[in-house]
């Protein structure tokens, strides 16, 4: 809904790693709310969002939507969608500024000493995130062939007093067609980090420090309606611990479509 990436936006069908998919500093709530877009032009758009911030697993959406304090997560977005003219055509590009509210009480990174000292909480917690997708190179100038090279990233930013993680980037390029005949297969690369927020490092966790991720996948259309996609990930510092062995990870995606 808001800091959609053409290339990193779902595990069915581009990257699988989380930390790449979403931005993490973002709060990803699912529960009832409202939504809204207005574009006046067909390069800019303005979006907002307002969530129920106090949505539960075990309880429905009208229950603590209405029944419940009235706290919702807002959220809004504007952006810009660009075609740069070339030789071969238009380059398509998106590009995003967001921000968000969140009015929850949440614990705030202390020292307790072991209990002798009280718990601290604040809500109104707020972010900023920035996101941009762009062609930077087409094979073609058919309008119609995808065939080229995109590049995207992904930047956020959240209070280092109550978010485990206030500060994220992400790079990555994905290409469809590199391999020649194989004008629909797609390869893409990317890396991302979590940086976890100084005060949470002082103050309870010394030996946090930051999570990278690169993930690597190749996808393969072997028909029109089966497609393998090989994937492989580095993640260093996995959960942003100094202490916690790099874990390498390999898999391979079917997807069938009907």
């Amino acid at each position: 809904m808001v800091d959609v990436s053409h290339y990193a936006n779902h595990e069915y069908k581009d990257f699988i790693n989380r930390g790449i998919l979403r931005n993490m500093v973002l709060p990803h709530r699912t529960g009832l709310g409202a939504y809204a877009k207005a574009q006046p032009v067909d390069w800019f758009y303005f979006q907002a969002a307002a969530i129920d911030s106090q949505s539960r697993d075990r309880r429905t959406g009208f229950d603590t939507a209405f029944h419940d304090e009235a706290l919702f997560l807002g959220m809004w977005e504007m952006g810009f969608t660009p075609k740069w003219a070339t030789a071969k055509g238009a380059l398509p590009g998106r590009y995003r500024l967001g921000w968000w509210y969140d009015p929850r009480s949440h614990k705030v990174f202390k020292d307790t000493l072991d209990g002798r000292l009280r718990d601290e909480f604040r809500g109104d917690d707020v972010g900023l995130y920035l996101g941009i997708d762009q062609m930077v190179w087409k094979e073609q100038d058919d309008p119609k062939d995808s065939q080229g090279l995109g590049a995207f990233g992904r930047w956020g930013w959240a209070h280092e007093d109550i978010n485990k993680i206030d500060d994220y980037w992400e790079f990555g390029l994905s290409y469809t067609g590199l391999v020649p005949t194989r004008d629909q297969d797609v390869t893409a690369f990317a890396v991302a980090q979590g940086i976890l927020s100084e005060q949470y490092r002082e103050e309870v966790h010394e030996d946090a420090s930051r999570e990278t991720v690169f993930e690597f996948y190749y996808k393969y259309f072997a028909t029109p309606w089966l497609i393998i996609s090989p994937d492989f990930q580095v993640v260093v510092n996995p959960g942003g611990d100094k202490g916690a062995h790099d874990s390498i990870v390999g898999g391979v995606r079917i997807q069938v479509l009907f």
